[in-house]
């Protein structure tokens, strides 16, 4: 068994808190695509990335040693434990190491040891970068105090806030003294709701609204380690979160299509190429064939064939189940030996494509022993 770094990260008790405790917010489900936290190391520092499919959380460590493996996900279990061992002694030692069935984790502190078969996942996000305020509508500064308030206040609904498939929608806004957010619980029984606090915005001429999911701004909001936190929204409706060493990223979750008539220039945008009234979109090392509808009123159907030459064993379709199990949108089935992921899309969705067609992938990612290996890639 050969060692990654041999003098391992040496980390103090407050990072593994940090991140246990954001970590332990998500609950990451260790199978699916996310399965825990991504160490990275960046100019010598540590990145500890975690993320669901409408954002991420980034947490900016302190220094260590070069990675020459792909970044791994750690499990909660392991920073629980690492954060419980270090608590006495100040600090706990972590090493990676290549095992036989894939990585492995150690720590290691005065008060005990612990060692982790890591998660399979072949998933990489991107780390945050600097801010630049010149790529955004409009960013403010905003009082740590208010916003936890804020986020206080309208999280305060019929059920508590969780980063699930179907996320809770709320509207963050920039004008141009304020910021607002905007609940709407109605899809959970309650109602809608307003809050308002002053801030100091910097915009471009008209206010900002980015439609980000409730349970991740909550996650950044309340992890805001400085007196003021950066928020920033960009043209494309997604927002981010700055305090000390934390950003966290909200992608957009805009109900608001674009007009259907720009679909052409979005294909081509995405590198699309059609034959025979078929469309095929590359996307993320995958092509995914789109097939338009045949009658008025029937939705598109986009389709992507990810592994070839499977025989219906028992092993291979206990595979399947807990493929679809884990998706979060769409139906995955074995077709004459290959297995095929297919969603419908109502055409009043088609703004939405490029975002549909990578969930269609994300929810293809992870694969087990059965299929893992027979992937169909470009």
């Amino acid at each position: 068994m050969s060692t990654h770094q041999n003098e391992g990260h040496l980390i103090e008790h407050d990072e593994w808190e940090v991140v246990a405790r954001l970590l332990g917010f998500l609950d990451p489900f260790e199978g699916g695509r996310f399965p825990g936290v991504q160490l990275s190391v960046v100019d010598g520092h540590r990145r500890w990335t975690m993320a669901s499919a409408h954002g991420q959380v980034t947490i900016n460590g302190g220094p260590g040693p070069a990675l020459d493996c792909r970044p791994p996900w750690l499990p909660h279990r392991l920073l629980a434990w690492a954060r419980d061992l270090s608590r006495t002694t100040g600090v706990a030692r972590l090493a990676l190491e290549r095992g036989v069935n894939g990585h492995v984790a150690t720590i290691a502190a005065a008060t005990g040891s612990g060692r982790f078969d890591l998660p399979g996942s072949t998933t990489v996000v991107e780390v945050a970068g600097a801010v630049d305020p010149a790529g955004w509508l409009a960013h403010a500064w905003i009082e740590t105090v208010d916003l936890q308030r804020l986020l206080e206040c309208s999280a305060n609904g019929p059920g508590r806030p969780r980063l699930a498939s179907d996320p809770l929608r709320l509207a963050l806004s920039l004008d141009h003294d304020s910021l607002s957010l905007g609940m709407d619980w109605t899809p959970v029984g309650g109602q809608r709701s307003t809050y308002r606090i002053p801030a100091r915005v910097d915009i471009g001429g008209h206010p900002a609204t980015a439609v980000v999911d409730l349970a991740m701004l909550v996650l950044g909001g309340w992890s805001c380690p400085d007196e003021h936190v950066w928020i920033g929204i960009r043209a494309d409706g997604s927002a981010r979160l700055h305090a000390g060493f934390i950003n966290t990223e909200l992608r957009s979750l805009s109900t608001a299509p674009a007009p259907v008539h720009d679909l052409d220039t979005m294909l081509t945008r995405l590198g699309a190429t059609r034959v025979d009234g078929e469309i095929t979109v590359p996307v993320a090392g995958r092509s995914i064939l789109l097939r338009p509808p045949s009658e008025v009123g029937q939705s598109w159907r986009a389709e992507v064939q990810i592994a070839t030459g499977i025989s219906p064993g028992l092993e291979v379709l206990e595979e399947l189940n807990d493929l679809n199990a884990r998706a979060t949108f769409g139906r995955i089935a074995l077709d004459d030996g290959n297995v095929v992921a297919t969603i419908a899309i109502p055409s009043s969705d088609l703004g939405h494509l490029p975002m549909l067609l990578e969930r269609l992938v994300a929810d293809t990612a992870g694969l087990g022993p059965c299929l893992g290996g027979l992937v169909a890639t470009e």
